[in-house]
């Protein structure tokens, strides 16, 4: 199980650098939709943007680098979380646009934006379905563990 785990967050960390660097590269664009307010937060695309691109790309490396892997699955769940609340954010909103998780990267790159939002959705439900059952794979293992290290030990008796 803690193989699967690892390469889930390894595997988590390298999609979250990825997209959080070509959010920081979008941000530094010149493009015009970049000055205009975003639809959900109410600040410039390119705020929102950079400091999105700051938080994944630090989540992605944390999950990289280090092996913590109760707090990498938390993160990453956490994260994970924000941006389908960002979604239905702007799902409520009426928005019928895709989502520009990437800026304007999809543009210079001459990719269809929608393909690249409905793979985005997929990488975005992996790291949702992901984060949540490792988490959960984690307590349950420590709670299991710590019942069987229970019943293992004898009560001490009073002479």
């Amino acid at each position: 199980m803690i193989k699967y785990l690892r390469w889930f967050i390894l595997t988590a960390g390298a999609v979250l650098v990825f997209t959080g660097a070509a959010k920081l590269l979008s941000s530094a664009g010149g493009a015009k939709v970049l000055d205009l307010a975003d639809p959900v937060f109410m600040f410039s695309n390119r705020h929102v943007l950079m400091f999105a691109g700051v938080v994944e790309a630090g989540v992605g490396l944390y999950c990289l680098v280090k092996r913590r892997e109760a707090l990498q699955s938390l993160l990453v769940a956490a994260l994970a979380t924000c941006f389908v609340a960002y979604r239905l954010g702007l799902a409520l909103m009426g928005y019928k646009g895709h989502c520009n998780c990437l800026g304007q990267l999809t543009d210079a790159l001459g990719v269809d934006p929608a393909l690249v939002d409905r793979l985005l959705v997929v990488a975005l439900a992996y790291l949702l379905v992901g984060g949540y059952a490792a988490l959960f794979l984690l307590t349950s293992r420590r709670h299991i563990l710590k019942h069987m290290a229970g019943d293992v030990r004898q009560p001490k008796t009073e002479r």
